[in-house]
């Protein structure tokens, strides 16, 4: 019952919006119960709006990313606990990726999503966390492209990381490849620093 009104109530209406008014679609669906989704490009503050519209008329209410000051009040942080918010130290990126991999390996169903880049700024690499996050844990990666210039959120096929890095990045600057962001000049290219987390 309770899925029956959220899809006449919530998944119907925003579809309705975003299909029909603002004119976007949605190719491909998300074929796993936990994954990490990797959304890109961000240059734009309306991508975390459809990143979330992307998840939520497929059925799915996204994880996200908080600082941990957030989750400190007990009423405040259980709600945000309830609606999908994982407590990370942002202050320490290393303690950041081990509570993380600690979140993910305890939850059996995840719909986490992260941005790459990190800001919807320029920047001249990718952060590499998610890859050592969903290979750390064993999580599938699902990718998610943001294309303004045909107005589709393009998601992929899941697929399990590599050990070697350089062989899924290949695979992820094919699917990115001629995707167009809201800003192209901000889209940072598809490349990783060594040794960074």
């Amino acid at each position: 019952m309770g899925l029956i009104l959220l899809r006449i109530f919530v998944f119907a209406p925003m579809r309705f919006v975003y299909e029909r008014i603002f004119g976007w679609r949605i190719v491909g669906d998300f074929a796993a119960d936990k994954f990490i989704g990797v959304f890109a490009p961000h240059t734009s503050r309306w991508d975390f709006i459809l990143m979330w519209y992307g998840a939520i008329v497929t059925e799915r209410f996204p994880n996200w990313l908080g600082k941990q000051e957030l989750f400190e009040n007990p009423i405040m942080g259980k709600l945000y606990r309830r609606f999908g918010g994982i407590p990370v130290d942002r202050d320490n990126p290393l303690t950041a990726l081990k509570q993380m991999i600690r979140s993910v390996k305890q939850m059996d169903r995840l719909t986490l999503l992260i941005n790459p880049e990190g800001t919807r700024q320029y920047s001249d690499h990718w952060k590499k966390g998610f890859h050592f996050v969903a290979h750390k844990t064993k999580t599938p990666l699902i990718l998610m492209s943001l294309d303004y210039s045909k107005k589709t959120i393009t998601i992929s096929e899941p697929f399990y990381t590599n050990s070697d890095i350089d062989v899924d990045m290949e695979i992820i600057r094919a699917f990115y490849d001629g995707v167009v962001g809201a800003n192209p000049e901000r889209t940072a290219p598809i490349t990783l620093v060594p040794n960074e987390s």
